[in-house]
């Protein structure tokens, strides 16, 4: 994803939550590059399912813009956060 390379990165974050789906962050950060590159409406099942295993990933979320990793939308990050507390 560092290298622009979003298809690449979506299909091996994708590949390696299937071989280790006990491995949220591998999850966590298919989800965040959905979101980040407009594909929020395939991020979110992905979101939810993680935030309900580990509902501490929705904090490291609100950190990903300043780390320049997720774009800086409070509107978007309201709307993902949304997802930890809804069923």
């Amino acid at each position: 994803m560092s290298e622009k390379k979003v298809d690449d990165a979506l299909r091996e974050y994708r590949s390696g939550s299937e071989l280790a789906p006990e491995v949220l962050e591998l999850a966590f950060m298919h989800a965040v590059t959905l979101a980040s590159v407009g594909r929020e409406a395939e991020a979110t099942p992905i979101f939810r399912a993680v935030f309900a295993k580990e509902p501490q990933w929705v904090e490291l979320l609100g950190r990903l813009p300043a780390a320049a990793l997720f774009p800086d939308d409070a509107a978007l990050l309201g709307r993902i956060r949304a997802l930890a507390r809804r069923p």
